[in-house]
């Protein structure tokens, strides 16, 4: 538990090389002890435990893996990913209080929404792997409007009254809300932001398709209204907010 803590704790000051020390430790233990599966054959309350230390590494070096650009620690084709039962309506119990306090180990809420992690998770493998890298502008065009679709089905999943909007207008009002809630919309501009930059990479082999050169320049401009929606929060709000949501504003272009 003390590395899982500290592998979360260590990126809020900017020090992702520990953390991925200390989560390089907890993901190992954690794979001897099957939290990734949760066939471990032990008591029940120390199994949900273990799971909910696992969903925390995820969460942590899925930000990482897009952060530093480096391959996940966590092979997802070795865990169970099913999502906790009740968890929903646990987040949704949890979001509806404001300022709550936040609860890492209750099986209610995690840091991230997981169902955003795994998608976090999925941005990768098709846009930043290996593979991702060698994909034609087409591919990835392709690739970026369906992971724009599943980003869009989960936000549309949320209760209306979370108000998590494809951009922030000046007049909406945040007080009262939970800071988990606040981090939930940061943490949902910021994949819009990720999906997009990779137009950054495209614009050069496309010079003389105006067709695909109009689709980039579309997807340039989500990319910078999502980063422009990330700093209207951060401005309305950000004196409530922990020191990791800066990470959003230097790693946004």
């Amino acid at each position: 538990q003390a590395f899982v803590m500290q592998a979360y704790l260590e990126p809020l000051f900017g020090n992702e090389q520990s953390a991925t020390y200390y989560l390089s430790h907890a993901v190992q233990f954690l794979f001897r002890l099957r939290g990734n599966t949760g066939s471990h054959p032990v008591i029940a309350r120390r199994a949900e435990h273990l799971r909910n230390l696992f969903w925390l590494c995820y969460t942590v070096d899925k930000d990482l893996a897009l952060r530093m650009q480096q391959p996940p620690m966590i092979n997802d084709r070795l865990c169970d990913l099913s999502v906790p039962v009740g968890y929903v309506q646990r987040l949704v119990e949890k979001h509806s209080s404001p300022f709550s306090s936040c609860q890492l180990f209750n099986g209610a809420v995690f840091p991230v929404d997981i169902r955003l992690s795994k998608f976090k998770s999925k941005v990768h493998t098709v846009l930043y792997s290996a593979n991702g890298m060698r994909k034609s502008v087409p591919e990835l065009l392709r690739d970026m409007r369906e992971l724009d679709e599943e980003l869009e089905d989960w936000r549309r999943s949320l209760p209306s009254e979370w108000k998590i909007t494809m951009l922030f207008p000046n007049t909406q009002t945040l007080d009262g809300q939970c800071i988990e809630l606040l981090m939930l919309r940061l943490h949902y501009h910021s994949c819009v932001t990720i999906i997009h930059q990779v137009s950054d990479r495209c614009k050069a082999l496309v010079p003389y398709c105006h067709q695909l050169q109009g689709c980039l320049r579309t997807s340039i401009t989500l990319s910078v209204e999502a980063s422009r929606s990330i700093l209207l929060y951060m401005e309305s709000v950000g004196r409530v907010l922990p020191l990791d949501t800066f990470w959003y504003v230097i790693s946004t272009r």
